[in-house]
């Protein structure tokens, strides 16, 4: 399923605000799934407090270009690296993107979502750097 170099998978994490609203957030959940998992890409995108977290993690090659990619996108403002390393393991254990919006009023979004504390409960899985900085992210006010 997942190609790993003898170094591992590289991790880029950047938050950036976004300028998309949720169908738009949807949409690029729905083609990130099938770009990402043709490019052994896996990630999660979270949305809170009109800020965006997003770690990508995969072939170095392949992610560094995706987030060319992103920056580029009109859809979002200032992305900015806040962590790149490299992992043994996946931190998030499928290829694509998964998906999780803090707003109250997305209630009736269920596809690829999931609240504040099952993404707390989540990150209980995660090893390593990336753990704390979504940890970090998530208990910001």
């Amino acid at each position: 399923m997942s190609t790993m170099t003898k170094e591992g998978f590289y991790q880029l994490i950047y938050v950036s605000e976004p300028v998309a609203g949720i169908p738009e957030l949807l949409d690029i959940v729905a083609k990130a799934q099938v770009f990402n998992s043709s490019k052994e890409i896996s990630g999660i995108l979270i949305v809170k407090n009109k800020s965006v977290f997003q770690l990508l993690e995969g072939p170095e090659n392949e992610v560094r270009a995706l987030y060319e990619k992103i920056k580029q996108d009109p859809r979002h403002r200032s992305p900015d690296v806040i962590y790149e390393g490299i992992t043994k393991m996946r931190n998030i254990p499928f290829l694509g993107m998964a998906l999780t919006i803090d707003f109250e009023e997305n209630d009736d979004h269920k596809v690829f979502l999931f609240d504040k504390k099952e993404a707390i409960k989540f990150s209980q899985l995660i090893k390593g750097p990336v753990k704390e900085y979504l940890l970090s992210y998530l208990n910001m006010n």
